[in-house]
C-alpha cells in the first residue's frame, strides 16, 4: 500500500483538464468509469490552458481493487463541512517528505497532496459504492471534491472571491441577486429568467474575478425550494415526480429542497445556460411582509453588510482548507474581504427590491426595472403563475421542513 503514495509519476492517462482563474488541473485516472463520472459533472470547465502563466497541478484518480484506507494513529481530524452529521472519519498526517495524508477510512479512500509538486493523488475502490444523492462513486466524489477545493483556494489566491448568490445574463451583461438566507434569490433568479428572458448561470454561489468583473458558475446541484416550484407551473411537475420516486425508493427525507443536477438545468429552464459573463449590477434582495414587491432606495452601510456576510472568500464553514493549498493568512484573507466589498460596491451597479408575495406580477415588474431590461421576452414553456393565492398541492416529505440537512461529503 506504501508505494500506491510514491510522489513518482502514476501510470494513468490524461482525462481532460479543467481550469478556473490562473489554476489549471490536468485530471488523471486509470479508470474509464471514474473518468466518465468526473467529466460528466466538471464537462462546463473543461478546456486547454495555453497561457504559460496559469499555475497547473495533476490530480490523479486512482483505482485500486481492494484498497483499504490507511490507518492513522496520530495526526488532525478532517472536516470538509461544520455542519455535517454524515458519519464519515478523516484524518491527516504530514509525511516525513512534507506531503500530506489525508485517510478517509470511513468510505476506504486516501488523498496524498505533494504541493511541491503540484500533484494530488487519490485513491480508493471503485466498487466500494455510491454517494446519494449525486449518484457518483465514491471514489469519483472524494475527486470531485479535491478539484474543487484545488480550484477554488488556487483561483482565490489569484484575485477570485466566491459570492452566495443567483446569477443569469440578459442582454451579454451578468446580473446577481445576493440577499442573505430565505431572501428569494432563487425565486427572483426564476422570474428573472420567465419575465425577462435571458440564460441560466448559477443559482447558489459563483466566482467573480476581481480584475476583470467577470463571474463564473461551478458546476453544482441546484437546490429549489418546493414552495417556490409551486410559484412556477412549468416547475410544479418535479417536486411531485421526485415525491414519487423517494416514496418509492424508500429513501428516508434528508433534504427540504428538490435538488436538480446541472445538465437537467436546460431543459427544466428552456433556457441555453451559460457558463460566464461580465457582472455589471446586482440586485440586493429583502423579505418584505407585503403583497407587491418594489424598489426602495438602497442603504450602503446595509448593502456592504449583506455583501460581506454572503462573500464566501475566505470565511465559508462549509468548505474549509482541508488540502492546505492556501497561500494567504487568516489575516491577510480578512483584509482581503473587506477590500473586495468596498471594490465591487464602488464599481457595479446596485439596486435593492423588498420581495412581496414571490407569485405577485409586481415581482416580475421590479426584477425587469432593477435589471434595467427595457424589451421584456417571453421564455418558452417557462411562465410564472400569476396567483394571488397559494397553490395548495399536495408535496409529501417536501411539505416538512428539515432544520439539517446532512451535507453530500463534499460535493455540491
Amino acid at each position: 500500500m506504501t508505494c500506491y503514495f510514491s510522489p513518482q509519476a502514476v501510470n494513468a492517462d490524461i482525462v481532460f483538464g479543467v481550469g478556473l482563474a490562473q489554476c489549471y488541473v490536468e485530471v488523471l485516472s486509470n479508470s474509464p468509469l471514474v473518468a466518465r463520472e468526473l467529466e460528466g459533472y466538471l464537462d462546463s470547465l473543461a478546456f486547454e490552458s495555453t497561457d504559460p502563466s496559469c499555475e497547473r497541478w495533476t490530480v490523479a484518480v486512482l483505482d485500486r481493487p481492494g484498497f483499504a484506507a490507511p490507518e492513522l494513529t496520530t495526526g488532525a481530524d478532517v472536516l470538509l463541512h461544520a455542519s455535517s452529521e454524515v458519519a464519515c472519519s478523516r484524518r491527516s498526517v504530514v509525511l516525513a517528505d512534507g506531503r500530506l495524508l489525508i485517510s478517509n477510512v470511513s468510505h476506504d479512500l486516501a488523498v496524498a497532496v505533494d504541493e511541491r509538486r503540484r500533484q494530488i493523488k487519490v485513491l480508493g475502490d471503485y466498487s466500494k459504492g455510491w454517494l446519494y444523492p449525486s449518484s457518483l462513486s465514491l471514489l469519483a466524489a472524494e475527486a470531485y471534491s479535491v478539484i474543487r477545493s484545488l480550484l477554488r483556494y488556487r483561483s482565490e489566491a489569484a484575485g477570485t472571491v466566491v459570492v452566495h448568490g443567483s446569477l443569469i445574463r440578459i442582454e451579454d451583461e451578468g446580473i446577481a441577486f445576493i440577499g442573505d438566507k430565505r431572501a428569494g434569490k432563487t425565486t427572483a433568479m426564476l422570474t428573472a429568467l420567465a419575465q425577462c428572458g435571458g440564460e441560466y448561470i448559477a443559482n447558489d454561489r459563483f466566482f467573480l474575478s476581481l480584475a476583470d468583473w467577470r463571474a463564473t458558475s461551478w458546476p453544482t446541484v441546484c437546490r429549489i425550494n418546493p414552495a417556490t416550484l409551486e410559484i412556477f407551473a412549468h416547475l410544479r411537475p418535479l417536486a411531485q415526480a421526485v415525491q414519487t420516486a423517494r416514496t418509492a425508493s424508500a429513501v428516508p427525507p434528508a433534504y427540504d429542497k428538490v435538488l436538480v443536477l446541472p445538465w437537467d438545468i436546460d431543459d427544466l429552464l428552456s433556457t441555453n445556460a451559460q457558463r460566464t459573463a461580465p457582472l455589471r449590477s446586482i440586485v440586493f434582495l429583502e423579505q418584505a411582509p407585503v403583497l407587491e414587491s418594489c424598489i426602495v432606495p438602497q442603504d450602503e452601510a446595509r448593502a456592504a453588510a449583506v455583501l460581506t456576510r454572503n462573500l464566501l472568500t475566505p470565511a465559508d464553514e462549509d468548505h474549509p482548507d482541508w488540502l492546505g493549498v492556501r497561500s494567504m493568512g487568516k489575516k491577510d484573507l480578512m483584509d482581503f474581504r473587506r477590500q473586495a466589498t468596498n471594490r465591487i460596491l464602488s464599481t457595479l451597479r446596485t439596486t435593492l427590491v423588498k420581495v412581496g408575495h414571490p407569485a405577485h406580477e409586481s415581482l416580475g415588474a421590479a426584477l425587469k426595472a432593477a435589471a434595467g431590461v427595457v424589451h421584456a421576452q417571453r421564455l418558452g414553456p417557462l411562465r410564472q403563475a400569476h396567483e394571488a393565492e397559494a397553490v395548495s398541492t399536495p408535496l409529501g416529505w417536501f411539505a416538512t421542513p428539515h432544520t439539517t440537512r446532512p451535507a453530500e461529503d463534499g460535493v455540491e
